[in-house]
C-alpha cells in the first residue's frame, strides 16, 4: 500500500457511516473534496490491493468494502482515527472536555452539532458513553464544562441491538459520528460484528 496516496483516508470516510455502501468515484470526490482524476487513481490502487471491491453499473464502478475481511475492520478504524485526530486539531474546548469525559467510560462517540462541524456559541456536546460509567467524576466534569454536555449511556451490546433494530437515535449516530477511546469497539459496532 506504500504507494497508495495518503488521500485515501478522506476518500473512506463515506464508508464510516455505512460500511455496505455503494459509491461511485464521483461520490467519492465530492464527499471528500479530492479531485476526480485522483480520486479514481487511488480508488483504483486500493481496488488492486484488495482493500476495496467494485462492480460495474453501466459506465459506472460501485465502490464497497469487502464486510468480511479484518483488513476492512482495520481500514475503518484508521479511517475513524483520522476524523478523531482532525476533530482534536479543530476544537480546542470541546477536544479537552472529550478527554475528560474518556476518563469515565472506554469510548465516547461524539454526534450531533459538533460531529457535523455545524457547531455554534449555543450548541451543546451530544456524546454516547459507551460501558460503564463513572457517574460521580461524570457529574463533576458536566459542572466545571464551559460546553453542556447531553450524554446516553449505553453498553456496547444495548447499543449493537439499538443500532440493528434502526432506533432513530442509534440510527442518527451511525450517520454522523465521531469516535474516540475504543475504537475499534465502535468500529465493530457499526459494522454489525459485535456478538449480542
Amino acid at each position: 500500500m506504500s504507494n497508495i496516496h495518503q488521500k485515501w483516508v478522506k476518500l473512506l470516510v463515506p464508508f464510516t457511516t455505512d460500511a455496505a455502501a455503494k459509491l461511485t468515484a464521483s461520490d467519492l470526490a465530492r464527499a471528500s473534496g479530492v479531485p476526480q482524476q485522483t480520486t479514481a487513481r487511488i480508488l483504483d490502487g486500493l481496488a488492486r490491493e484488495n482493500l476495496l471491491r467494485y462492480e460495474r453499473h453501466g459506465r459506472n464502478r460501485l465502490y464497497t468494502l469487502d464486510q468480511e475481511r479484518e483488513e476492512t475492520s482495520l481500514l475503518l478504524s484508521i479511517v475513524e482515527h483520522h476524523k478523531a485526530l482532525a476533530f482534536l486539531a479543530r476544537n480546542d474546548d470541546a477536544s479537552l472536555l472529550v478527554r475528560d469525559l474518556l476518563s469515565t467510560c472506554g469510548t465516547v462517540i461524539l454526534f450531533g452539532s459538533y460531529a457535523s462541524g455545524l457547531a455554534d456559541g449555543h450548541s451543546d456536546l451530544d456524546v454516547l458513553l459507551l460501558g460503564n460509567v463513572a457517574e460521580s467524576r461524570l457529574e463533576e466534569i458536566k459542572k466545571r464544562s464551559p460546553i453542556p454536555v447531553n450524554e446516553h449511556h449505553a453498553t456496547p451490546e444495548t447499543f449493537a441491538r439499538l443500532l440493528r433494530e434502526q432506533q432513530a437515535l442509534a440510527h442518527e449516530i451511525r450517520k454522523n459520528h465521531i469516535c474516540f477511546g475504543d475504537i475499534s469497539l465502535a468500529v465493530r459496532l457499526f459494522q454489525d460484528r459485535m456478538v449480542p
